[in-house]
C-alpha cells in the first residue's frame, strides 16, 4: 500500500536520486535542466535546506518504507501592490515509472495543495514544459489552467558590439535588403533599384 506523508530530513538522501531522474528526463526536453557532473552533493544540500525550511514542504510516496515519489510545495509573498499576496507553488513532482497511472501523483498534489491552503495561500501555481503533453493533461485534471508562457531564448551565441570599419560591406548588404523587403510598394521602385552595395558601403 502506498503511503503519502510529509518528508523529514532523514528522507533527503532517498529523495535526491528521484530528483535527479526528474532533471535527467527534463534535460531531454531542454538543456536548462541539465545538471553539472557530480551534482549529487549539491542536490542533497539543497534538499536538506528545503526540508529544514518552514516555508517549504516536500511530500513523499513510499511503498513498504521505500520512497518511490515526491512533490515540493512552497510559500511565497508577493509585493504589497498585488491583491493576491500570499502565493503557493507546487514545483518538482516525480513518481517512479512502475508506480505511474495509479493515482500516486494525484495524491502527492492533493497533499501539497492541502498544506498550501492550510497556510493561507490565495492562489497556487506551477510550471510545466510545453512539450510535455502528458504533464499538461495531468495538471489540467488537477484544476490548473494556463495563464503565462515562460519562454527561454535558445540561441545565446548572438552578441552585440560596436561596429568596425571592416563591417561596412555587411552592414550595407543588410541595409539594402531590409529596405527592399520593407519598402517595396511604398517607396518608388526606382529609388530602391539605385541602392548599390559599393555606394552604401562607402557611406557606412
Amino acid at each position: 500500500m502506498i503511503e503519502i506523508r510529509k518528508a523529514t530530513l532523514e528522507d533527503a538522501a532517498a529523495i535526491v536520486p528521484l530528483w535527479k531522474q526528474l532533471m535527467d528526463q527534463h534535460h531531454e526536453i531542454h538543456r536548462i535542466f541539465q545538471l553539472v557532473k557530480g551534482s549529487a552533493d549539491g542536490l542533497l544540500a539543497a534538499m536538506q535546506s528545503m526540508l529544514a525550511n518552514d516555508k517549504t514542504a516536500v511530500f513523499v510516496a513510499s511503498d513498504k518504507d521505500r520512497i518511490i515519489g515526491f512533490a515540493m510545495a512552497s510559500l511565497g509573498r508577493r509585493p504589497p501592490q498585488f491583491i493576491l499576496g500570499l502565493r503557493g507553488s507546487i514545483s518538482d513532482i516525480f513518481v517512479e515509472e512502475a508506480y505511474r497511472k495509479a493515482g500516486v501523483a494525484t495524491q502527492l498534489v492533493a497533499h501539497s495543495k492541502q498544506w498550501l491552503l492550510s497556510n493561507g495561500v490565495e492562489y497556487i501555481d506551477m510550471q510545466v514544459t510545453v512539450d510535455n503533453t502528458a504533464a499538461m493533461r495531468f495538471w489540467e485534471k488537477q484544476g490548473f489552467g494556463t495563464v503565462n508562457h515562460y519562454m527561454v531564448m535558445n540561441d545565446t551565441s548572438i552578441t552585440i558590439r560596436n561596429a568596425h570599419v571592416q563591417d561596412a560591406a555587411q552592414i550595407a548588404y543588410v541595409h539594402i535588403n531590409t529596405w527592399k523587403t520593407t519598402y517595396t510598394g511604398i517607396v518608388p521602385e526606382a529609388y530602391l533599384e539605385q541602392m548599390e552595395l559599393k555606394a552604401r558601403t562607402e557611406m557606412w
